[in-house]
C-alpha cells in the first residue's frame, strides 16, 4: 500500500501538538479544539484519524510499542547489553513521544520489558528450570522490572547518559 504524504504530515501535526500540550498540562485537560487550533486543522480531520485526545495517545503507545517490538526482534544476540543499547538508541532518537508517552503512562515501559523478557526468556530458561521453586525466576523479573525506574528516571532527566551508559549499569543488575 502506498504511503500517503499528506495523511502523514496531518499525524506529525497533530502528534506535535499533543507532544507540545502534554508538557504543558495532562491528558484530561487537553481538549481537541486546542489540538486543532495548535495543529492549524480542522476539527474533522483530527477526527478523522483519532476520538479524542485520549485515543491519541493510545495510538501513540501502541506506535512505540510496535518501534520497541521492532528493534527487539532485529536484534540477534542473547547479549543483554547489545540489547538495551539498541533499545535505548531507539528511545533517545524518539525522544520526545517516548518521554511524554511514558510520562503519561508508565504502563508502556513494563510492556516493553515483557517483550525484552520474551527474547531473554530462552537464555534463562536453563537456569530458571533448575529452580523448581521458582525463586531464580522471580529474582529475575524483580531485577528487570525493577529497572524500569531506572529507565523513567533516565527518560525524565532528559537522558543525560549515553545509552550505552544506562545499559552497561542495568546489565550488571540484571545478569
Amino acid at each position: 500500500m502506498a504511503r500517503d504524504r499528506r495523511v502523514e504530515y496531518t499525524k506529525m501535526v497533530i502528534q506535535n501538538s499533543c507532544i507540545r500540550l502534554l508538557k504543558e498540562k495532562p491528558i484530561n485537560k487537553i481538549t481537541v479544539k486546542e489540538i486543532c487550533e495548535l495543529a492549524d486543522i480542522n476539527r474533522s480531520t483530527f477526527y478523522k484519524y483519532y476520538l479524542d485526545p485520549y485515543d491519541w495517545i493510545e495510538q501513540a503507545e501502541r506506535e512505540c510499542l510496535k518501534t520497541s517490538q521492532e528493534v527487539i526482534d532485529r536484534i540477534d544476540s542473547t547479549d543483554i547489553e547489545v540489547l538495551l543499547i539498541e533499545l535505548f538508541d531507539t528511545i533517545k532518537a524518539n525522544f520526545e513521544m517516548f518521554s511524554v508517552v511514558f510520562a503519561n503512562h508508565g504502563k508502556l515501559l513494563k510492556e516493553i520489558f515483557a517483550l525484552y523478557l520474551e527474547k531473554a526468556e530462552s537464555r534463562l530458561k536453563d537456569t530458571i528450570l533448575q529452580n523448581p521453586a521458582g525463586s531464580q525466576k522471580w529474582e529475575c523479573y524483580f531485577r528487570i522490572y525493577g529497572c524500569t525506574g531506572i529507565i523513567g528516571c533516565w527518560i525524565k532527566d532528559g537522558m543525560e547518559q549515553s545509552p550505552k551508559e544506562v545499559a552497561s549499569y542495568i546489565a550488571g543488575l540484571i545478569q
